[in-house]
């Protein structure tokens, strides 16, 4: 098992016992990550999934393997290797994971909060799992953080009148854009009507 205190950083992966360098860069795995981002009925659509997945191998690999479902594969490990925040809601039996966080609409605030608490303006060439670590890491004093926090915030109940219009204002202001292709949000939307 990886142990990022003491193994050292990952620069290659093995596909069909061959050793492949890598694009490890954080930079690069954003592109990566922004390609599902921007793409977002690559969940539904498999001729544009297939088109995304090829596009991110070759962001990935300077020399592309030819075993392409292995490729794909050590690319995801490498990919989500450290621990990446989402939030977890559960709706009657469905538990639905979404994003609280979004390197396209948030890259400002990622940007800022990586200046302020760590004096670090070169984000780009850090390596993946040293960025994950890091944005993992980042306080409740960046204002990234606060917005993931008004993003899960669930209003209850015993909340005053007062709270409730606040965090209800907070959530819109910092709302991520709702890009899911319109047969998820109506597969999520049946499950909240059917669950009550």
């Amino acid at each position: 098992m990886f142990n990022i205190l003491i193994d050292e950083l990952p620069v290659t992966v093995e596909v069909d016992g061959l050793i492949y360098p890598i694009n490890y860069q954080a930079d690069t795995m954003i592109k990566i990550s922004l390609l599902i981002e921007d793409n977002p009925s690559a969940s539904t659509d498999e001729k544009i999934q297939a088109e995304v997945a090829f596009k991110q191998i070759e962001l990935f690999y300077p020399s592309i393997p030819s075993n392409l479902p292995e490729a794909m594969e050590r690319l995801i490990d490498f990919y989500s290797h450290v621990p990446t925040i989402q939030a977890t809601r559960k709706i009657g039996k469905l538990e639905i994971q979404r994003r609280i966080f979004s390197f396209k609409y948030d890259a400002s605030m990622i940007y800022s909060a990586f200046i302020q608490q760590y004096s670090i303006d070169n984000i780009a060439e850090l390596h993946w799992f040293t960025f994950k670590s890091l944005l993992e890491g980042l306080t409740d004093d960046c204002l990234f953080v606060k917005a993931m926090q008004f993003r899960t915030v669930k209003i209850t109940n015993d909340m005053s009148k007062s709270e409730k219009a606040y965090y209800r204002k907070m959530k819109r202001l910092y709302a991520l854009p709702d890009n899911r292709p319109q047969e998820q949000k109506d597969k999520e939307f049946a499950a909240v009507l059917f669950s009550a």
